[in-house]
């Protein structure tokens, strides 16, 4: 072989790995935007599912929470009630509840009338259409319809500017309250389902430019090479990311409940979410009613079927947003987030109560279980998330103390660790 054609061949291979290094970075630059683009997409649609459950949930809780004050209260009594909790209650930056009195069935002009409106009280008192438009729809004529069709509905309304841009959009869910004719509402900010997944996006694209950066003009092998090392470093910073999912989500084996490790983290977050905006949580300290002596009569293995009966029933009687934890032995720890004073009395009664109506069988024999809570949340003072730990133990005595098969709220002036 003569020199010119050793230097054709160098030429042509020379060629040839230029070549497959321009397809190689272009294939990784395409699978990379893929990627990047599903996962977006996944994220966007797991988000968004979850924040309808949530909006659901949350509407028809106040449904029940109606009911409950109907059936006990004068009307006016009641809806007073159900006014200061909406307006109290938090929901989140951009949600909150409204409510409007349908007064023609048909639809129409004046078919309903807006009653409670938390975030803007001028709307408080207006009449309401199906034959108006809302950026586009008759948004009002699609809510009735659903709700005369299933008595709730999931909407959406997209807010365009002048150019038809689209600017915002919402999901709404609506439910009909019939004894009062009243339709309660909640909505969702879709663009706050995008935000939350905006940061991690964020960090996707900067591996992908890092990543191309390097990639550019370096020959197919030592590309192939940066890429394993790339794909390593992530999948161990993944697998790490896994782990602390798991051991964040943990689950106590026995019972199906939040560990005791997971819910110092859960704790955690509440303390911080508290100091840095505001949001209180109530913290449920609670155990069985003389719990050793099911173990003592019956056996070990019939206490642990206590437990998983126990924490199938709070569970229940929760929300699924909601956190029970297992802090140790029968006590068990409830995280209920964003709930005022009144409706955290509502829920731990609810427990108790529950608890109380769902007697545990063994043989032939059925076996009434009650529990005991003591509560509290947040204070302004504390240093760290065990404060109102310590105080949700000791309201816990408190209900001992006084009986047993009861919540207590922790009271300074009547703390009876302070008499002791």
């Amino acid at each position: 072989m003569n020199k010119k054609e050793e230097e054709k061949g160098i030429g042509s291979v020379a060629f040839l790995i230029v070549i497959a290094s321009t397809q190689a970075i272009l294939f990784l630059f395409l699978l990379l935007v893929y990627i990047r683009t599903s996962y977006r997409r996944s994220m966007v649609g797991i988000t968004l599912d979850q924040k309808k459950a949530y909006i659901q949930q949350t509407v028809d809780n106040l449904v029940q929470d109606l009911d409950d004050l109907h059936d006990a209260l004068p009307k006016e009594q009641a809806e007073k009630l159900f006014r200061q909790s909406i307006d109290q209650h938090y929901y989140g930056e951009n949600s909150y509840i409204w409510v409007k009195k349908v007064l023609n069935y048909e639809g129409g002009d004046n078919y309903a009338v807006t009653l409670m409106h938390p975030r803007d009280k001028s709307m408080e008192g207006k009449y309401l259409s199906t034959n108006e438009k809302l950026s586009g729809i008759f948004h009002n004529k699609e809510e009735l319809d659903g709700i005369l069709r299933d008595g709730q509905v999931f909407t959406k309304i997209v807010f365009r500017n002048e150019a038809g841009e689209e600017v915002d959009e919402k999901i709404i869910y609506s439910k009909l309250y019939k004894p009062y004719d009243w339709v309660i509402s909640m909505d969702l900010d879709v663009e706050d389902i995008k935000k939350d997944v905006h940061f991690m996006d964020k960090t996707i694209q900067k591996i992908n430019y890092r990543i191309l950066f390097f990639l550019g003009g370096i020959f197919t092998f030592v590309i192939v090479s940066l890429n394993l090392v790339l794909f390593y470093r992530s999948r161990r910073k993944y697998v790490s990311r896994i782990q602390e999912l798991s051991e964040e989500n943990a689950m106590d084996e026995l019972t199906g409940a939040k560990s005791r490790k997971a819910g110092k983290r859960i704790l955690e977050h509440s303390y911080n979410r508290y100091k840095t905006i505001g949001v209180n949580a109530k913290i449920l300290m609670m155990d069985v009613d003389y719990f050793k002596s099911y173990n003592d009569r019956y056996g070990h293995s019939f206490g642990d079927q206590c437990l998983q009966h126990l924490v199938k029933v709070i569970q229940e009687t929760v929300r699924s947003s909601d956190d029970v934890i297992r802090w140790g032995g029968d006590e068990f720890l409830c995280v209920l987030y964003d709930l005022n004073d009144l409706y955290a009395e509502k829920v731990c009664n609810k427990i108790c109560e529950a608890v109380a109506s769902h007697p545990i069988k063994h043989g032939e024999e059925e076996l009434n279980m009650t529990v005991s809570i003591g509560y509290s949340g947040f204070h302004e003072s504390d240093e760290d998330a065990e404060e109102v730990v310590k105080r949700a133990d000791r309201a816990l005595y408190d209900a001992k103390y006084h009986g047993r098969n009861q919540a207590m709220m922790y009271d300074e002036e009547n703390d009876i660790y302070r008499e002791r």
